[in-house]
């Protein structure tokens, strides 16, 4: 094969029509090459027949008694196999791999809390109100002053949320279900108001008790987002490993 650098010499004594026809084929050659070697390496089911590729993956069912979860799954999944060069997302009517997916539960418990009882908690509501101000009967057993009515003595301050799911690979073709499994996150816990350990964000608004319910909203629905993108991550990869396994051993 002649090499680049040769073939930038011998041009030269091409003429000059033949000698721009053969350059730019050259480079089209070798663009389709390349390209053809890219592909190759990034396709992982080489060996697995077109239609086993076409994939159809209805909205995700949610039997849990909280919302929000389907949509956020379910957009998970298919931006990850969406990203995918050897994966075909189509309708029930072009598809041989069917994906059924049901949100079993979302527990979601407190794991920590703040209380005025407790001396190590000074303040409750995510640091917005001070123990001593509107609990000084608490704080303090002979202080006889006003104690408040309408603030909470004690308060939550971290929880933890887990789903359990269970999701079936079928194949439309014959019924035959390839895989199905029923799984339960580990607990992944939050702050009530997202703060990310530094304190940055309590100093920012725990002196605005109003923000703190948006606050909340806000980091129940990153977390729900980041468990659906793990939850996404984990099926994708055995979609890939059981669609191999079970083509491979049917051989």
């Amino acid at each position: 094969m002649v090499s680049f650098k040769k073939f930038w010499v011998l041009r030269k004594f091409l003429p000059l029509k033949l000698n721009q026809v053969c350059f730019f084929t050259f480079l089209l050659c070798s663009f389709f090459l390349f390209n053809s070697c890219q592909v190759t390496f990034l396709n992982g089911w080489n060996n697995i027949p077109e239609e086993f590729h076409n994939i159809y993956l209805p909205s995700v069912v949610d039997e849990s008694n909280l919302g929000g979860n389907s949509i956020r799954l379910s957009n998970a999944i298919r931006k990850n196999l969406a990203k995918r060069t050897d994966v075909n997302l189509v309708s029930i009517d072009n598809a041989r791999i069917g994906l059924w997916i049901h949100i079993l539960n979302r527990k979601q418990t407190i794991v920590s809390v703040d209380n005025c009882q407790n001396p190590g908690s000074p303040t409750v509501g995510s640091g917005a109100f001070a123990c001593s101000e509107i609990h000084p009967n608490i704080v303090n057993r002979n202080d006889a002053s006003f104690d408040s009515m309408t603030q909470p003595a004690q308060s939550a301050n971290t929880e933890s949320l887990v789903f359990t799911y269970q999701w079936k690979i079928i194949d439309l073709s014959s019924g035959e279900i390839l895989f199905s499994e029923k799984a339960t996150t580990s607990g992944t816990s939050f702050n009530e108001i997202g703060d990310n350990g530094d304190g940055r964000t309590l100093a920012y608004v725990q002196k605005n008790p109003q923000l703190h319910a948006l606050r909340y909203q806000e980091i129940v629905d990153d977390t729900v987002k980041n468990i659906a993108e793990s939850i996404a991550a984990d099926m994708e990869g055995k979609i890939v490993t059981q669609l191999n396994k079970k083509y491979n051993s049917g051989k």
